[in-house]
């Protein structure tokens, strides 16, 4: 093999690299985007939940003032039977109201529940494709470590190959040498008389 054609292998071998560089720059890039918008999501996921529980422990303290104020007029109501029945029916009332609010709150609970569970399974999944790609960087590297070694091969050969260039040069100087002395010699030989017939 030539020098040329070495050189042009090494050539390719580099565009090689380079354009597997290129992509998996690419796909770090996404995979950093997708984690980004995971965390956004969690944030996101983490403020509504904050909220929520903001919103039931404001409803809690109503219905705790709800009850203190049902008690006031339930012992009111004692002696006064008209009380009595309207204290009876905003009881009901707001035990009616506790009852939706807290179906609403065990659907919203569900939900937030099979958001996790769909989380977790997101994050599983980025797991996944993240020891993916770390599996394809090892390969990556695997394979710049042999091409590593084709070019310090590569420059061995080329190393020997210029010495050897050097001592064929010395020795076309040599023969270039030895051929002009040649042929002064047979030129005095012949100058001198001794390339006539005898």
């Amino acid at each position: 093999m030539s020098t040329d054609e070495r050189f042009l292998r090494l050539e390719n071998a580099f565009a090689t690299v380079a354009a597997l560089a290129s992509r998996q720059d690419e796909r770090l890039s996404n995979q950093d985007g997708r984690v980004s918008t995971l965390e956004q999501l969690l944030a996101d996921l983490a403020r509504d939940q904050h909220e929520r529980v903001s919103t039931l422990e404001q409803s809690h303290k109503m219905l705790v003032e709800l009850a203190q104020n049902t008690e006031k007029r339930m012992t009111r109501a004692e002696t006064r039977t008209d009380t009595l029945e309207q204290s009876h029916k905003m009881l009901v009332e707001l035990a009616r109201n506790m009852d939706e609010r807290m179906t609403r709150a065990e659907a919203r609970t569900d939900t937030l529940e099979q958001s996790y569970k769909m989380l977790v399974e997101l994050t599983q999944l980025m797991s996944r494709r993240l020891d993916r790609a770390d599996a394809r960087m090892d390969t990556f590297n695997a394979e710049i470590g042999v091409l590593n070694q084709i070019v310090v091969e590569l420059g061995r050969s080329q190393k020997l190959t210029d010495e050897q260039l050097k001592d064929l040069a010395a020795n076309q100087r040599r023969t270039d040498e030895q051929l002009s002395s040649l042929a002064d010699l047979v030129e005095r030989h012949i100058r001198e008389g001794h390339g006539g017939k005898s």
